[in-house]
């Protein structure tokens, strides 16, 4: 299996990356993407669809930040990483998950969730309540 990768904040430099990436022979047959609620999902989605290319999705309510934004610290920098989630988190979760359904995405196929390993010390038991009533919300396989 080949696989590449294309990075593109809008239809028009994601079809750039798809032209380029084919140039050497490359026939693309599944796409694995990840889009913020505030691009143009849908033309993306379409475009691959008519190229023959299988979608499998995600949306996400925040932005993607490029990788190489870390390596620009200074040494010796001090900066904390993250903070605890407040006790309402999971009320966060599903009031933005339900805004997003009703608002820019009435439908998902399925839904995969990505969660940071703290989270599961941070919010403890309450992290499988978080996914039961996101499964509700999506009505849909995670």
């Amino acid at each position: 299996m080949k696989a590449k990768s294309i990075k593109g904040n809008s239809p028009e430099e994601i079809s750039g990356g798809i032209i380029e990436s084919i140039a050497d022979g490359f026939t693309p047959t599944l796409a694995i993407t990840f889009f913020s609620i505030k691009q143009d999902h849908i033309t993306v989605t379409d475009m691959l669809d008519k190229k023959g290319i299988a979608i499998l999705g995600t949306a996400t309510e925040g932005e993607f930040i490029d990788r190489d934004v870390g390596e620009s610290i200074p040494q010796g920098t001090k900066f904390q990483i993250s903070l605890p989630p407040d006790l309402d988190i999971v009320d966060k979760v599903i009031i933005k998950s339900t805004a997003i359904k009703d608002n820019d995405l009435p439908y998902a196929d399925a839904i995969i969730l990505f969660a940071c390993i703290e989270k599961k010390w941070t919010i403890g038991p309450l992290e499988s309540d978080e996914n039961e009533q996101l499964q509700k919300v999506w009505n849909t396989p995670m």
